[in-house]
């Protein structure tokens, strides 16, 4: 009775340190590691992702991308880390939006417009264009992705994941 009792014992400790190594690795790639596809400290990846999206006509409901040049839509997520650790770059291209009047900055959340303004404001990103569509509708396949569009709605070049500061100028130049 007794050896059986240590030998279920014993299995469900083992049970529980496995559960709790996977669990581990789970939580360290979800936050501390890049996800393969990242644009950190890689481009081929990024290639494959652009020429994907490049040459696609895109249709966002209210969106007239008629009325300016050029526009810049993010494709971003709430629960989204990189998201969140690129806001003052999104800074910055709202900054590069005010100065020029033909220009579109458009914030594309997979959620309800008010959560998706309200996560953009405890940023401090002040887009005031934000807009609700599931994000795989158009392509976009991680977050944060960023689409330059032009006036008749055709993604013009993107950019995917978080940017690192070449690619943050590469998109501030073709954006203006």
């Amino acid at each position: 009775m007794q050896s059986w009792r240590s030998r279920i014992e014993l299995a469900s400790n083992v049970a529980v340190i496995v559960l709790c190594a996977i669990l581990a690795f789970v939580l360290v790639k979800r936050y501390f590691v890049a996800p393969s596809g990242s644009t950190i400290g890689k481009t081929t990846d990024r290639t494959a992702q652009v020429s994907s999206l490049k040459g696609k006509q895109i249709a966002v409901r209210d969106v007239d991308w008629s009325q300016k040049r050029q526009s810049l839509v993010l494709a971003l997520r709430s629960d989204c880390h990189f998201c969140s650790d690129s806001a003052s770059f999104y800074k910055e291209l709202v900054q590069r939006q005010n100065e020029r009047q033909d220009l579109q900055l458009i914030a594309l959340l997979p959620e309800p417009v008010d959560k998706g303004k309200a996560y953009l404001a405890s940023l401090g990103v002040d887009i005031s264009n934000v807009k609700e569509a599931a994000l795989g509708s158009i392509g976009v396949l991680g977050t944060p992705t960023l689409l330059l569009m032009d006036n008749n709605g055709v993604v013009v070049d993107s950019w995917t994941r978080r940017l690192d500061e070449p690619h943050e100028k590469e998109v501030l130049q073709r954006f203006q």
